[in-house]
Formats: structure tokens, sequence, C-alpha cells
């Protein structure tokens, strides 16, 4: 049985109607239109009421691997298990999974 097509194609995270206008890049991670760290509570908000995980997964994992070194070691910054837990907010996970995950994707 093959996944579905929405877990297969990456999002574009630049349009507006997948965003709700809140849009984020490398290498500071920081909304452009809220300024807070992204993904930002309106990012998740919005996307929350409109994707499932299984569409998200592909994307976010994609813009995690950038995210880990982007924002590791910046003074007061996110540790790698942080911004894992940060990008896949979505998914149930334990500091130890999120550990595991940053250590993979490194």
């Amino acid at each position: 049985m093959s996944a579905p097509r929405a877990a297969l194609t990456a999002l574009d995270l630049t349009d507006p109607r997948v965003t709700g206008g809140h849009v984020g890049h490398r290498p500071r991670w920081v909304c452009e239109s809220c300024t807070d760290p992204w993904p930002c509570p309106p990012f998740r908000a919005y996307t929350d009421r409109r994707l499932s995980r299984a569409a998200l997964i592909p994307t976010m994992s994609v813009l995690l691997r950038s995210a880990i070194p982007d924002l590791r070691g910046r003074p007061e910054g996110p540790t790698p298990p942080e911004i894992v837990q940060r990008f896949l907010w979505f998914l149930p996970l334990t500091d130890d999974e999120a550990r595991a995950v940053a250590l993979r994707l490194r």
C-alpha cells in the first residue's frame, strides 16, 4: 500500500495559503511577519487546522536538517533537541526521542 500523495510532496512554505503569511528563512529562522522564532505560534495554529501530520513531516524534516546547524551553538540559542521539538511540534516527542533525532540529522 502506498503513502498518500500529500505525504510525499513537499509543501511550499512561501505560499501564504499554506503558511497563513508566517514564513521563516535560513539562517535565523525568525518569522517575517511576527518576528517570533519560526515555526511561530500563528504558523503552527494555521497549519494545525489545515494540514495533516503526514503532509508536514517531509517538509519540516528537510527544514530541520538545515535548522540544526543554523541555530545550534548560538549564544542563548536552542539546543539541537529543542530545535527538533520546535520544528516537529506536531509530534509527541520526548526529550530523549528529540535528542536521538537531532543526532541523526546533524
